[in-house]
């Protein structure tokens, strides 16, 4: 049964867009010719790369089940196949769905040049090909015609003409709850100039309208600015810095609708947003836009990154991961040149990665969303509630 395909220009924004979804847990893995070269077309194999757990915590320890298991199995068929599964492990879970946005990277061989070096400089190989396609575990939005009753195919691919794939597995939680219908009332009524707003922000020479009570609601930082000692607190009229008008009007719109359409040329913005006012979800969504971001939004980024502290090195590496693993389409654009110019040991650190293809370990990235349980972990976690005598 094939997966769900869908518009690869679109997938992981419109989960983002959805305001019942948020940020779970990101991962990825890279399957090498050094690996595939064992696998017989003749043959059928059960997890010839895996399985490899997907945990939703940062200390794998401390949950007794991942989140999910990933298969990688080949059909013993005429058309061999590489068949990608995703496998529920957690029984009797939340009732909040999971969705998983898949996205395989695949380099293809010629099927008819059976002398192929495989060991030539992978610099000359194709460009891989982007496929992109979601499934959804623990809900009632699962395909009820899933070959088995807690497993997803979420990719597959032809056995024969695959040189190499790097799967990247991008994960969402469905909330709690609905967005306040209160708040998106205000913000309504906030862009067409009500006068129930009762702070102007200053912005890049824009101002722009809020109301202090949602402000503080939704940012600690506003909190302790408008409750707290602060002139802030009677001020009519509050200066924004550092800040072009565009990020922070998004910025401000997220506040009220917990809603927000990334661009790769604001992310840095609002990351540094929802830093700057404690905003953690949406700290949350603008990392996984950058954890999944293609190669050139990848490279631009990284030569603006050393500007931004709330980058950290950890992202830092990923961009670099990124940008190694399109680098074919990217050696003769005019970001390349300008990060060769500008910062030739990045630029070689990437071209090496490009270079060579090794095993690597799965990555992670886990978001600041809490943790998906089975129901008997959570109800270890539920305090006990005294009744009456």
């Amino acid at each position: 049964m094939a997966p769900t395909e869908v518009d690869p220009s679109s997938t992981v924004n419109n989960i983002e867009n959805r305001d019942l979804w948020q940020p779970l847990v990101a991962a990825e893995c890279s399957v090498s010719w050094d690996v595939l070269k064992r696998v017989s077309p003749r043959e059928t194999y059960g997890d010839f790369f895996g399985p490899f757990p997907v945990h939703n915590v940062e200390d794998e320890t401390l949950s007794s089940n991942p989140l999910f298991l990933v298969h990688f199995y080949v059909s013993d068929r005429k058309d061999s196949k590489i068949s990608i599964f995703v496998e529920e492990t957690l029984e009797e879970s939340e009732s909040r769905e999971v969705v998983v946005v898949s996205t395989v990277l695949l380099t293809k061989r010629e099927k008819s040049n059976a002398k192929e070096s495989f060991y030539q400089n992978p610099l000359t190989w194709p460009l891989p090909e982007v496929t992109r396609s979601e499934c959804f575990l623990y809900g009632k939005s699962r395909r009820q015609d899933s070959w088995s009753r807690n497993s997803e195919e979420v990719m597959s691919m032809p056995l024969g003409t695959t040189r190499c794939f790097i799967l990247r597995l991008q994960v969402y939680l469905q909330k709690a709850g609905e967005v306040d219908s209160l708040r998106q009332c205000l913000n309504s009524a906030r862009s067409l100039g009500s006068s129930l707003c009762d702070v102007s922000l200053k912005v890049d020479g824009q101002i722009l309208s809020a109301h202090k009570a949602v402000l503080s609601a939704t940012s600690s930082v506003f909190t302790a600015m408008f409750c707290g000692k602060f002139k802030e607190k009677t001020a009519k009229s509050v200066t924004i810095e550092g800040v072009s008008s565009k990020a922070f009007d998004k910025f401000l719109n997220f506040l009220y609708t917990e809603s927000i359409s990334i661009e790769s040329d604001c992310v840095l913005e609002l990351l540094d947003l929802s830093e700057r006012y404690q905003v953690e979800q949406l700290k949350a969504r603008c990392e996984m836009y950058m954890w999944g971001m293609d190669s050139l939004d990848a490279l631009s980024i990284l030569m603006e990154a050393d500007k931004w502290p709330v980058v950290t090195e950890a992202m830092k590496n990923r961009l670099y991961q990124l940008v190694a693993a399109g680098w074919r389409s990217l050696e003769n654009s005019d970001e390349w040149q300008a990060l060769q110019a500008s910062n030739p040991v990045a630029s070689g650190i990437i071209h090496a990665f490009a270079a060579f293809t090794v095993i690597v370990p799965p990555s992670f990235k886990v978001f600041a969303a809490p943790p998906l349980r089975s129901s008997k972990e959570a109800a270890k976690k539920r305090p006990i509630t005294p009744t009456s005598p």
